[in-house]
């Protein structure tokens, strides 16, 4: 694989896309509502980035990243999982194994630190008793053993979020699925937790929305 992306290749854009490129060359990807065309040749190796030392970093590289190119485009780490996983079809090669733990881990902090109104607040909450800032790991640890309370707290703010209705539209209709022909709402707590992240690391609206509530409880808790 080579080590960087053409910017916008006259050879991939939807016209030739369409019209003479063969379909198993060039390939477009919709990442938050863009179409990006590239050609599969062209795809680099996952970047060999870490995050154990810079977890501020990873905050905003998730969302926002120029650590991979395609087509001129940055592509957040978000979203590397829709180019290097093989059930999508861009590569043929292994390359989403030599990342996939360790991005999951990313994913893991990153949906942490969004149940936090501000970044403040989550280094409020994973600092020690003298204010120093956990590790990585340490995070990482405290995470793992309380996941399931976490799922739970998710579930929670999910439902007062959107007042017990998940067929609201700000939904995006992410809490419906269909079975045997017929549309039905979620109702596993672990799957709604997981939506609830989903929507809330993916929707600025929502996360601004969820921010001032807690903001509210939190000024609404104190003494007079």
């Amino acid at each position: 694989m080579r080590s960087a992306l053409r910017v916008g290749p006259p050879s991939c854009t939807p016209q030739v896309v369409q019209e003479t490129t063969p379909a198993d060359r060039c390939v477009c990807v919709n990442l938050d509502g863009r179409d990006i065309y590239f050609e599969k040749a062209d795809l680099p190796d996952p970047p060999a980035i870490h995050f154990s030392d810079d977890i501020p970093g990873l905050f905003l590289e998730w969302h926002a990243s120029r650590r991979l190119i395609i087509a001129g485009h940055g592509i957040p780490i978000k979203h590397w999982d829709k180019l290097y996983k093989k059930r999508n079809k861009l590569v043929e090669t292994d390359a989403w194994k030599a990342i996939k733990v360790e991005w999951g881990n990313w994913k893991f902090l990153v949906e942490e630190r969004e149940r936090f109104p501000t970044e403040d607040a989550f280094w409020h909450a994973y600092s020690d008793e003298k204010g120093e800032r956990m590790s990585y790991q340490h995070i990482l640890d405290k995470l793992q053993q309380g996941r399931g309370c976490t799922d739970d707290a998710d579930y929670d703010a999910a439902m007062k979020y959107f007042e017990g209705n998940l067929e609201r539209a700000d939904t995006r209709g992410l809490f419906r699925y269909r079975k045997r022909g017929i549309w039905r709402v979620c109702s596993k707590r672990l799957t709604i937790a997981r939506i609830w992240r989903k929507l809330l690391s993916e929707d600025p609206e929502i996360q601004a929305n969820w921010a001032a509530m807690q903001s509210a409880n939190t000024s609404g808790s104190g003494e007079p």
